[in-house]
């Protein structure tokens, strides 16, 4: 599952065994995608990472999104 915007909120979703990323917000573009809620989801056997954040290395890491109460496998 991709986020490609902001202001969503991704919520009680059990992603496993994906080929790619499991849930994953994309980085920023010319403004971030920011302010997303990903809580209460399950993530487990994706092919890359579980869970990715692009916004995390880049200038506007601090406070971006909010991910919380989430179970990963790996």
């Amino acid at each position: 599952m991709s986020v490609g915007t902001s202001y969503c909120v991704v919520a009680s979703n059990t992603e496993s065994n994906s080929s790619e990323t499991g849930i994953s917000i994309g980085g920023p573009y010319d403004l971030p995608n920011q302010i997303n809620i990903i809580t209460g989801n399950s993530v487990s056997g994706s092919g890359l990472d579980d869970l990715l954040d692009d916004n995390e290395a880049s200038e506007w890491s601090a406070d971006v999104n909010v991910w919380s109460a989430k179970t990963v496998g790996t």
